[in-house]
């Protein structure tokens, strides 16, 4: 049995990764170190100057923290304590962009406490009177904070690639439009478009972009 560098076993599959975001480009590595034959397909690259022209590119410019939102709810604490050790390694490659900071969610409706609290590290409920920033007129203001993990995308973004190539799977340049075939077909196909995927694929549900606001500032408790 053949084995990569990694001593993981080859099995000679070939998976085609449609988009080139964190998601795709993640993915792509995990296939690759687990044996597979890799292809990233997409039409932009995060490092490309105008990648942020794109609102549906994501990853070009965000910060992100690595909290789930959208997961069943039988699985939260496994995958925030799964994730916690894998973004713990990252935290300790060089330039990988990765650390770890006070994170706060504040809302001006009753938040509730999410059902991955005993994951997270140093969590810490506030009363209205105890949160440190609110929008001016706000009548009350719920919250929480705690410690995690926080990807700095315009390092992370490149640190991403970079590996991407280190391990030598080849990226391919290419709008993915409805009815899109490689030229080379795959085994394998796996869809990483993420907000792009309705442009392709007809039988998604309606999605909706929401925008928020990441606030990175300094602050001493009074």
């Amino acid at each position: 049995m053949q084995v990569t560098q990694f001593g993981m076993p080859m099995v000679n599959n070939s998976v085609a990764v449609l988009g080139g975001g964190i998601l795709g480009l993640t993915t792509s590595i995990v296939l690759k170190l687990a044996g597979y034959d890799v292809s990233v397909y997409t039409a932009k690259e995060i490092s490309d100057s105008n990648a942020t022209s794109d609102p549906l590119f994501a990853s070009a410019y965000p910060a992100a923290s690595v909290i789930p939102h959208t997961v069943r709810a039988d699985r939260l604490e496994t995958l925030v304590e799964d994730s916690g050790v894998t973004f713990l390694a990252l935290l300790k490659a060089p330039d990988s962009g990765v650390r770890i900071q006070r994170h706060w969610e504040l809302s001006e409706n009753e938040l509730e406490t999410p059902d991955y609290v005993d994951a997270l590290k140093d969590f810490r409920r506030f009363d209205d009177s105890e949160i440190p920033v609110r929008r001016r007129g706000a009548r009350h203001v719920s919250g929480y904070s705690f410690d995690c993990f926080f990807c700095d995308m315009p390092i992370y973004g490149r640190w991403i690639q970079k590996t991407v190539q280190s391990l030598g799977i080849q990226v391919l340049r290419t709008q993915i439009t409805h009815g899109w075939k490689p030229q080379n077909p795959a085994d394998y196909y796996v869809n990483c478009l993420g907000a792009g995927a309705a442009r392709v694929f007809e039988d998604l549900q309606t999605g909706s972009l929401v925008r928020g606001i990441l606030l990175l500032a300094e602050y001493t408790p009074m």
